[in-house]
């Protein structure tokens, strides 16, 4: 029997060799990972000492789970059967020798303690600051604070950052204002978020970033005398005016006859009769005069009269607009600096406020795992960690290598280090080995500080050190897709092998070649939807919300015919031999927007079966809210707008007429006290005898037994779902298991619940997997992992957006190999293509060359509130 492997699978999973794997998706990743952990066993590995890294807990269980399902049914085939089985799975010719062995792997791998040391990156840190809790100076019960917990950690420190600034700390009270002009509340919290999880200086070493205005400013170039201000004031002097060539060209723009130079001349006029001291204020008028909006030179920058008269006036304002772009330039700088400095202070205060909550309660984090996992590696005890660690692992397996950053190569390194220091303290039955799979397509985005550069330059040190150490080295390119077709496999290639690649920073992207030959596929490229916003100015009152007429919401609706249609027709799906079904269908965007809620509005709309958003705002969703409603009321009866909310909801079902009678009755006095007045009356008396119930219950029932009361005995779940439609039931099972949650850390109060919901800003995820029979609408990182034989992407380019300004974070971290702590470098500038300074053209690139082994930028959006 041949073998059920491709070369290059039956090269990868080679057990004598270490192997580095480049992989699109759709190339049998997970297979090879799996059969070479069979090989490995097959070939005298001990299960206990393979160690297999992934990136999520779905993934670990998903290996463990076919590993053993393989080895299940190698006990039950009879010889040639088994024979059969093994040289499919592992090309290996069964030998009686190893047709026994492969009987009693079964039994090895369930008699484990804890199973295949099958493990996500952070649950080995875990394990492996369990295992030497002295030596990392943790908890030998070390706990890890994440979800819920995580978020109220950092919602706490950030309430102590905000008493800190108001306590008197004037400086750290003056960063925020800084902060607080440039971003909304809630990007802020992200921002924070995003800098407390990334492996930077700000988390290694807080303290020293509350002194970086000095390194910021050398960095630059600035003056640290100087301000922003001071030094506009500076560039606007009358010694840096030519006040004479100024004071004529004013003379003469308000002596013309042009409209647009009596314009200048008011501009300058207005701008030489500030005094000196203050004129920093008009800058941006003065340089209006010289420079268009866009900072360019005008071509022309005076009326023909004028120029035609006086030449020379025109050189010098070219030369005043050029000296004008330089100072513009500058003042860039000293703007960025003093984002940069307010950044670190304000992120460096949160950092430590929550490293002291984290220490009192005996807490870490997922980026504490890393980071304190990397020192004991590196450390002073790291010799005795890593030689009691020798005895314990021979081999390492990496799923999804891309994903890993710098700190999470570290440790990696550090634990095979004696794999490749000559003749191994162990003696062992094969070579130990390191595989690693991965493509760098996956970390464009630089999710938890991934670089796609990273993972071939790790191979490329592997290589070295099995060069030196003559142990055997394999890299492998794995090209052959057995997912897509040819056709779509070419748009893929399109997009990063050509002119677009150097914009991914992809280090080397690997082209596609389709397994399925014979299997043709169809890409439709949609023309732009135009829509002009105010065409329709005419207002009819609605009776239902509904978005507006924009170009997102016209795709929507297009795409939502679209399915619709071909699904009335039966379009046929040749690769299954059968019409499409609503499942077959999945709709991919860049993140979750206005747009995502409108696709799924549409799609129901048209009647066609969808999932929903496969992530949610808990407290955002409809039937959440009414349930909220009635434990507010239960305790505050008075407020009388959330009474009227709940009167309305499914829950009670009172309608707009009935409120503007209870309303009306009497304006003085609340809507509780009219509700009951008029108890007595229907539809009131019902209402009220709702309400006596379900407030009997709040001082009494825990809040899981208080809102399935409501669900279930008052029949509220079955009100909801008829009106709100059947996503309600899974949100209001979502919010119960809350309540438990909520229970179970803060308490049975309704109160604290209620408190619980309020402040959490956690989005819930939906899990949505695999073929589920209805479309399912998601984010391309969402889907990861999820195939479809129909993909649609709405947003496949950015639409401009005039009406909002996004300040963009540039972070250069380059590493100081002393104190292995990145130096504290936070550049702001408007826009990544629009850089300044420093950042302008070959700088960037010389500074990134210089300190190419450990640089990185990352670019964080914010939006200013408008």
């Amino acid at each position: 029997m041949s073998s059920g492997l491709t070369p290059d699978q039956q090269s990868a999973i080679d057990p004598k060799k270490s192997i580095w794997v480049g992989a699109s998706a759709g190339t049998g990743k997970t297979h090879i990972l799996t059969g070479r952990v069979l090989k490995l066993m097959l070939a005298g590995a001990n299960p206990e000492q393979i160690l297999c890294l992934t990136y999520t807990k779905a993934a670990a269980k998903e290996m463990q789970a076919r590993i053993i399902e393989v080895l299940g049914s190698w006990v039950q085939l009879n010889d040639q059967a088994l024979s059969d089985a093994i040289e499919n799975r592992t090309g290996t010719v069964a030998t009686p020798s190893l047709r026994a062995r492969a009987r009693t792997l079964f039994v090895e791998v369930i008699d484990l303690p804890n199973g295949l040391n099958i493990q996500t990156v952070h649950a080995f840190c875990q394990s492996l600051l369990g295992q030497f809790p002295f030596e990392a100076g943790v908890s030998p019960q070390i706990s890890v604070v994440e979800g819920r917990a995580a978020e109220r950690l950092e919602r706490d420190a950030l309430g102590k950052l905000y008493e800190r600034a108001n306590a008197g700390d004037a400086g750290l009270r003056d960063a925020l204002q800084v902060i607080a002009t440039e971003a909304a509340e809630v990007s802020f919290r992200g921002l924070l978020q995003s800098l407390a999880y990334d492996p930077s200086f700000i988390l290694n070493a807080p303290e020293a970033a509350l002194d970086t205005l000095n390194e910021v400013n050398a960095r630059l170039g600035l003056d640290p005398d100087l301000t922003r201000e001071t030094y506009l004031e500076t560039a606007l002097s009358n010694a840096a005016i030519h006040r004479p060539v100024a004071d004529q060209l004013c003379t003469l723009a308000n002596s013309s006859k042009s409209t647009n130079d009596k314009k200048l001349g008011r501009k300058l006029a207005e701008v030489l009769a500030v005094p000196e001291g203050a004129r920093f204020e008009s800058f941006d008028l003065y340089a209006s005069v010289f420079l268009k909006n866009d900072g360019d030179l005008p071509q022309k920058p005076l009326t023909k009269s004028i120029a035609d008269a006086y030449p020379g006036l025109v050189d010098h304002c070219r030369d005043e607009g050029r000296r004008l772009q330089e100072v513009k330039e500058q003042a860039a700088l000293y703007d960025i600096a003093r984002r940069s400095y307010a950044l670190t202070q304000v992120a460096a205060h949160w950092v430590i406020l929550r490293n002291e909550a984290k220490a009192q309660q005996g807490l870490v984090d997922f980026g504490d795992l890393i980071e304190r996992a990397r020192r004991l590696l590196e450390g002073e005890t790291s010799d005795w960690v890593r030689f009691r660690l020798d005895g314990g692992v021979d081999h390492i397996l990496i799923d999804e290598a891309q994903d890993n950053n710098a700190d999470q190569w570290a440790i990696i390194r550090a634990m095979a280090s004696e794999f490749f220091a000559g003749e191994s303290a162990k003696d062992v039955a094969l070579t130990r080995t390191l595989f690693a799979v991965g493509d760098i397509k996956q970390s464009i985005f630089g999710f938890q500080g991934a670089v796609p550069a990273l993972f071939p330059r790790e191979g490329d040190r592997y290589k070295s050190q099995c060069e030196v150490a003559s142990n055997p080295f394999g890299s492998i390119d794995m090209i052959e897709s057995f997912r897509s077709t040819a056709t779509v496999l070419a748009l893929v290639d399109e997009v990063f092998l050509g002119q677009n690649a150097p914009r991914l920073g992809a280090a080397k992207v690997l082209p596609h070649q389709a397994f399925r030959k014979d299997v043709r596929g169809k890409i439709s490229l949609w023309p732009r939807i135009e829509v002009d916003a105010d065409a329709d100015d005419t207002y009819e009152p609605r009776q239902e919300t509904q978005f507006a007429r924009t170009g997102k919401a016209e795709l929507a609706k297009m795409i939502a015919q679209t399915i619709s249609e071909e699904l009335r027709t039966h379009r046929p799906l040749v690769a299954r031999n059968r019409a499409v079904r609503p499942g077959d269908y999945l709709i991919l965007l860049q993140r979750r927007t206005a747009g995502m809620d409108m696709i799924v509005r549409a799609l129901k709309t048209a009647g066609v079966p969808v999932t929903g958003i496969d992530r949610v705002t808990l407290g955002a969703q409809l039937a959440v809210k009414d349930l909220m409603a009635a434990a507010r009321v239960a305790l505050l009866p008075q407020d009388s707008l959330t009474l009227a909310a709940l009167l309305k909801s499914p829950l009670i079902g009172l309608t707009d007429d009935d409120l503007t009678v209870l309303a009306s009755r009497n304006r003085g006095e609340s809507l509780w006290a009219s509700l009951s007045n008029m108890r007595d009356r229907s539809p009131f008396s019902e209402a009220w005898q709702w309400l006596e119930t379900v407030m009997g219950r709040a001082d009494f029932e825990s809040p899981y037994a208080f809102f399935e009361a409501i669900l279930s005995e008052d029949g509220g779940r079955e009100r909801l779902v008829a009106r709100l439609g059947n996503d309600a039931d899974e949100m209001i099972d979502m919010f119960l298991d809350e309540a438990v949650l909520c229970e179970a850390s803060e308490g049975s109060s309704l109160m604290a619940f209620l408190r619980w919901m309020d402040v959490s800003q956690n989005d819930s995820k939906v899990e949505v997997a695999g073929d589920t029979g209805r479309v399912r609408v998601m984010t391309v990182h969402g889907a990861k992992g999820l195939q479809a034989p129909i993909v649609i992407l709405p947003d496949t380019f950015a639409a401009d957006n005039h009406n909002r300004t996004d300040v963009k974070i540039i972070s250069l971290a380059a590493d100081d190999a002393a104190t292995r702590n990145p130096s504290p470098y936070w550049f702001w500038t408007r826009d990544k293509s629009e850089r300044v300074g420093p950042f302008a053209g070959p700088a960037l690139e010389r500074t990134v060359e210089e300190t190419e082994e450990n640089a990185r930028l990352l670019y964080v959006a914010l939006t200013r509130a408008e």
